[in-house]
């Protein structure tokens, strides 16, 4: 049978929209990242609250550096963050990488207690491409990593007991979910890790999912804790101190702590995703009946 050569336009034409209607167009297109972390500093012997963001009393931003001569009443205290980044688009749109650093220190003084509370909070928002009516699934990778450095002063000048130092960081959670979209899966990642007049790290992690249909924009946030609290009493001098490292360095020349560290490759709150789709819309009636046209011109053709 052959097909006149005037019929191939049309056809060709046909197969395209019933391909594009096929076509997996589902991908990644955005990430952006609000660092919306908050810090404070306190003696450890009066209920200190936690910080619940920048407009929280008495909190510090995303960064602080306690670089004063004199460290009464509280010892000395420090963080730091990356502050607001944007994510990788990966394999073409079909996935995302993104990695938040920070580093905290603190270290007791003068018979003083230490204590430091650190709220961190990263706020995420992911855009995805997809054809009207494709359904897709992006899988989402959590996983927070640092370094706990800790130096036992053991004397400053006089020492008549010995400085304890106490920290924890809490689980990672999932809040502020948003969008026209399902999240699903673990809302908390990885466990509370604490640390007592020790060094050691920390390694949460944890999966979740998000489910759309066609073209989204969704948010959501990812929150963690942590809380030091050096024993200063009866330690006169320097005191111990505790750091926290999650792929950044101590603050320019740091506030005197003694246990801050360097980079560390590998660390810090990393959030990775990878988007497939789970059903393509039918060829519309539109480009179905298209076709039939073109195949009743080609069987009335052949008929000539």
């Amino acid at each position: 049978m052959r097909i006149h050569a005037r019929l191939l336009t049309p056809v060709a034409a046909a197969a395209c929209l019933v391909l594009a209607a096929g076509a997996n167009a589902a991908s990644v297109t955005s990430v952006a990242l609000v660092d919306n972390s908050a810090g404070e500093w306190g003696d450890g012997n009066f209920d200190d609250p936690d910080c619940g963001g920048f407009s929280s009393f008495g909190c510090e931003g995303p960064n602080f550096e306690d670089d004063s001569a004199v460290s009464v009443p509280n010892g000395w205290n420090e963080w730091r963050t990356e502050g607001n980044e944007a994510g990788s688009i990966t394999g073409g749109g079909s996935g995302f990488t993104s990695e938040h650093n920070y580093h905290l220190g603190t270290q007791a003084q003068n018979a003083i207690n230490s204590s430091m509370y650190y709220n961190g909070r990263v706020d995420y928002t992911i855009s995805v491409s997809a054809l009207a009516g494709e359904t897709w699934e992006l899988t989402i990778d959590v996983d927070n990593v640092g370094t706990v450095t800790h130096t036992d002063e053991n004397a400053g000048f006089v020492e008549i007991a010995d400085s304890t130092s106490y920290g924890t960081v809490t689980k990672v959670s999932r809040t502020a979910d948003s969008g026209s979209v399902a999240f699903a899966g673990s809302t908390t990642y990885g466990s509370d890790a604490n640390f007592n007049d020790s060094a050691g790290s920390w390694n949460q992690s944890g999966v979740f999912t998000i489910t759309g249909t066609g073209s989204q924009t969704m948010s959501f946030a990812l929150l963690f804790e942590i809380n030091t609290d050096i024993d200063g009493m009866l330690s006169f001098g320097s005191g111990d101190s505790m750091c926290f490292s999650a792929g950044l360095a101590a603050v320019g020349d740091g506030p005197n702590t003694d246990c801050s560290v360097s980079n560390s490759a590998g660390e810090g709150l990393t959030v990775a995703g990878g988007i497939v789709t789970l059903s393509i819309p039918e060829p519309s009636t539109a480009v179905m009946g298209l076709l039939g046209l073109v195949g009743l011109v080609a069987v009335a053709r052949r008929h000539r």
